[in-house]
């Protein structure tokens, strides 16, 4: 079961007024996620994890002779406005429950509660981040309660996005479950940097965050890969097609400790590529990203495609988040 909550690295207590820019190796201070207030909390988009401890500790905590909630806890079962909650998962900073087809957020700090979406043929969900939801379609015209699963069943799934406000057919539903149990960090939408002359993100179609990236131009890799390579020949100033032979390897077969790692990705330039392997093959066999910068506790990766919906994405994740992801198959830099 994982304890992300002295993973995630909150660094939004020293947003700057001129947004959110960070320095190479310069170091945050780790906050408690469930301390940040509703507008900070959800500035940024955070991968899903549940504890175990939260239904009899925190969200369902309530008394039921306090009308000041909406959100009551009666004997063993919850209600929202009267309505009794169908089911729920959470943590100690966020909790997700369906209603007659219809999921909600509920912020245990600030206690606010937020509709996300309503799906009359929607049978299962589960969370994927902070802003993303998980869910099947019934197989046939139903009337059944939607349950909050943590396994993929037979049928249609798709992925509901609150930065959007919809639906997209969910590619690889498997994954996407699976990232909840091993991949965790932020997503970082006001994040910015530069590296050497070029600003990241990219600044035009097709890279900024949360655009879909199409493989143009074509470098002879898909998706992740095919981004970081144009990305990386942006900032080293080369064309794409000169890629393969214009930088430089070095493989990593292994890492034995998350300080290792640390200390191999951070001794090359920002900006570097970095081709990592999943260790939980249902993730995927590789993944492509470009170190934008790190801290001395974590990574700030600029990449695509890590939801099977080729957008791309800046997120960061700690240095015991990134171990235990993935291995590196090799860094390529230039002189």
């Amino acid at each position: 079961m994982k304890k992300f909550i002295s993973l995630c690295c909150a660094i939004l207590m020293v947003l700057s007024s001129i947004g959110f820019a960070v320095a190479n190796e310069v170091d945050k201070t780790l906050l408690p996620q469930n301390q940040l207030n509703y507008e900070d909390y959800f500035q940024y988009e955070h991968f899903f994890y549940k504890d175990e401890i939260t239904k009899s500790k925190s969200f369902m905590n309530f008394r039921a002779s306090t009308s000041a909630y909406s959100l009551q806890k009666r004997n063993s079962d919850l209600f929202y406005n009267n309505n009794k909650v169908d089911d729920s998962v959470g943590n100690s900073e966020l909790m997700f429950f369906s209603i007659n087809h219809s999921v909600y957020r509920y912020h245990v700090k600030s206690q606010k509660i937020d509709f996300m979406f309503y799906a009359p043929d929607m049978e299962e969900f589960y969370p994927i981040t902070s802003h993303k939801i998980l869910w099947k379609k019934a197989t046939a015209k139903s009337s059944a309660v939607t349950f909050c699963i943590e396994e993929i069943h037979n049928g249609t799934y798709y992925l509901f996005d609150a930065n959007e406000g919809k639906s997209e057919i969910a590619k690889n539903p498997e994954m996407l479950l699976a990232r909840t149990a091993v991949d965790g960090g932020l997503l970082l939408p006001a994040y910015s940097t530069t590296i050497g002359s070029t600003s990241i993100p990219i600044n035009e179609s097709g890279f900024r965050y949360g655009d879909r990236y199409i493989d143009d131009p074509s470098v002879s890799a898909q998706f992740c890969q095919n981004f970081a390579i144009v990305v990386f020949s942006r900032i080293h100033n080369r064309a794409p097609s000169t890629y393969y032979n214009r930088w430089y390897y070095r493989v990593y077969p292994s890492t034995t400790s998350e300080d290792e790692m640390y200390n191999i990705i951070t001794y090359y330039p920002r900006g570097s590529l970095l081709r990592l392997n999943f260790k939980d093959k249902k993730l995927g066999n590789q993944h492509t990203v470009i170190v934008a910068g790190w801290y001395s506790t974590a990574y700030i990766l600029y990449d695509s495609n890590i939801f099977g919906d080729q957008k791309v994405y800046i997120r960061q994740l700690t240095k015991k988040q990134m171990f235990e992801t993935y291995s590196i198959d090799h860094i390529a830099y230039y002189r």
